[in-house]
């Protein structure tokens, strides 16, 4: 609205200067005597308030509470991420490394619970693993001992999350419903 007015200010002043008897024009310079200012009446515009929601598909999300899942339909940790946040075990084609895996690191209320190099592929799986899940053993089997009635929330750091050391990265972070301790 602004720019409109200033654009109708101007336009009247340049027919008016064309249109003014050569006595009125300023031989030095060959313009008008007239000075142009803008309007000086400006409007308030209400404040904007801008609301986001999130981004991306659920699936994709690094991270689980428990009002994102039913607990009755998963037996497990493990199942609650292989059918609700699959990505959450690690993608190849996010974080890919040739000498370790994507999910290498499980904390269960901030405690480290795997130990490298032991634990094996869950064999009882109810689902199968997505095909593009990198996650050590160690860490699958941490995750098929936790139930799903006790998880309060599941956060997946990857290799891109810059929020933590280095050390902490590639890992996945449980932490329990009040009163409820990993065996």
């Amino acid at each position: 609205m602004r720019c409109s007015a200033l654009a109708a200010t101007l336009l009247t002043a340049l027919c008016a200067a064309a249109s003014a008897p050569l006595g009125a024009q300023s031989a030095a310079t060959d313009h008008t005597a007239d000075t142009l200012e803008p309007p000086r009446d400006t409007a308030t515009l209400a404040p904007v308030t801008v609301e986001s929601k999130r981004r991306g598909a659920a699936l994709a999300r690094m991270r689980i509470s428990a009002a994102d899942f039913n607990p009755r339909r998963s037996s497990d940790a493990l199942a609650v991420l292989i059918r609700y946040r699959p990505r959450m075990l690690g993608d190849v084609n996010l974080c890919h490394f040739p000498d370790r895996a994507a999910v290498e690191k499980i904390y269960v209320n901030g405690v480290r619970r795997d130990i490298p190099g032991s634990g094996t592929i869950p064999s009882r799986l109810r689902m199968p693993l997505p095909h593009d899940a990198d996650a050590t053993a160690a860490v699958l089997d941490v995750l098929e001992r936790i139930p799903p009635e006790d998880i309060e929330e599941i956060h997946y750091v990857d290799c891109h999350d810059r929020t933590l050391p280095l050390k902490r990265q590639n890992a996945l972070y449980v932490k329990l419903k009040d009163g409820k301790k990993y065996d």
